[in-house]
């Protein structure tokens, strides 16, 4: 990873990172799901530490270096728990984290969490790395049932969730104090099966689609061969 300095923009201090081998799993238009890096953590402990940012997904700073070691090492250590860095694909810059939590394989669910710093909100990076996990989720994992929670002042991820098909399935009252006062969270959940009705090939069925393609185009042809003695069948 290089560091190229900060840049001040409309007051917040963006860092230019930049990833030299961001080593992609998934790719979207935007930004593309990678590893999660030990090199990052100074990344993640700055956003999650930020307040606004740390509301956004329930959590209370401060976070010290060790809290984000133990965080990094537990989801490179863990089949449970899948976490991925957000890479901005223009400039390979990190700008976010992306998890499957709680992954239950007999059950074959989990839960979804997302992180985004701040100047890379709003561009649509959100949503698009929502859809590569939950496509990761279904079509990698093999995974039946997708959740997440919400919270009430959290109208973009809302607008998120609703857009890639989930549902609200319940509500948690009162579940998390911000602003001086309580809020509710709003539950969400989407099925396999109902991510797959009526939606074009993902990009995981696609890739699978080219390769069965390929491997149709470069199979040796049956044809048949006749002999005096009758037909026989074989390869060529």
């Amino acid at each position: 990873m290089s560091d190229t300095g900060n840049v001040q923009r409309a007051g917040d201090t963006i860092p230019t990172w930049h990833l030299e081998r961001p080593c992609p799993v998934m790719h979207g238009s935007l930004v593309s799901l990678c590893p999660l890096f030990r090199e990052c953590i100074p990344l993640y402990m700055e956003w999650v530490n930020d307040v606004e940012c740390a509301l956004l997904i329930g959590a209370v700073p401060p976070f010290k270096r060790e809290d984000e070691e133990a965080w990094y090492n537990r989801y490179r250590a863990s089949r449970g728990n899948k976490g991925f860095t957000i890479v901005e694909k223009a400039t390979s810059m990190p700008v976010g984290v992306a998890t499957l939590d709680n992954i239950l394989f007999n059950h074959r669910s989990a839960t979804l969490g997302l992180i985004l710093r701040k100047g890379s909100r709003r561009k649509g990076y959100g949503r698009e790395a929502v859809a590569l996990l939950v496509d990761y989720a279904f079509n990698v994992l093999n995974l039946n049932r997708l959740e997440g929670h919400v919270f009430d002042f959290n109208g973009a991820t809302s607008a998120i969730a609703a857009s890639l098909g989930f549902r609200i399935v319940g509500t948690l009252r009162q579940s998390v104090f911000a602003g001086g006062r309580y809020h509710d969270a709003m539950a969400y959940d989407l099925l396999a099966e109902e991510y797959r009705k009526g939606r074009t090939p993902s990009s995981v069925c696609d890739l699978v689609a080219q390769h069965q393609l390929r491997a149709r185009r470069s199979a040796p042809r049956e044809t048949v061969r006749t002999t005096g003695k009758g037909r026989a069948r074989g390869l060529t």
